[in-house]
């Protein structure tokens, strides 16, 4: 509440909070309590229902990058959401997508190191993975050649009490 009370005094327009989801959440809660009007932007570590639980209505507005959008129109996305609500009873959240993308790409390196794979035909197959149809980004994920994951994130906002796209 002390740091709450001090930006109140600065009034800025934006705020960068990055920190927990939990972390963030009580910031902005304890700063919309002292009067803070900012803009809240963080991080891809808030892009989950913990964030929205804890924060409530003062995190309505907040703005981030995410991997995923549980709203994405795409069959391969819909599909994804179709067959996590089915097993969880609940939406995909940004992480659920990350591991399901990352199980993919694996699955892609041992399919492709054929019937008798070794650790380098699995690494190699996984490293060749190129335009993916994928549920992350905007729907499609490749390796690059420093094989770093390449894909295009999404910026999010809360509206309603939910993450959705960011108006651009």
């Amino acid at each position: 509440s002390v740091l709450a009370t001090k930006l109140a005094a600065l009034n800025p327009d934006v705020i960068v909070a990055t920190m927990t989801e939990a972390t963030t959440a009580n910031l902005i809660a304890q700063s919309r309590l002292a009067g803070v009007k900012a803009q809240f932007v963080s991080t891809t570590a808030v892009v989950g229902p913990g964030f929205l639980r804890i924060g409530g209505a003062a995190v309505e507005g907040t703005v981030a990058p995410a991997d995923y959008v549980v709203g994405r129109p795409d069959k391969v996305n819909q599909d994804f959401v179709a067959a996590y609500r089915k097993r969880f009873n609940e939406a995909p959240d940004n992480w659920a997508a990350d591991g399901y993308t990352a199980m993919q790409v694996a699955l892609r390196g041992i399919l492709a190191a054929g019937p008798n794979p070794t650790r380098q035909a699995v690494r190699d197959g996984m490293a060749a993975v190129r335009n993916m149809p994928s549920v992350i980004g905007d729907g499609m994920f490749s390796i690059d050649d420093s094989r770093e994951p390449a894909y295009n994130m999404a910026i999010v906002q809360v509206k309603g009490g939910a993450w959705d796209l960011a108006p651009k």
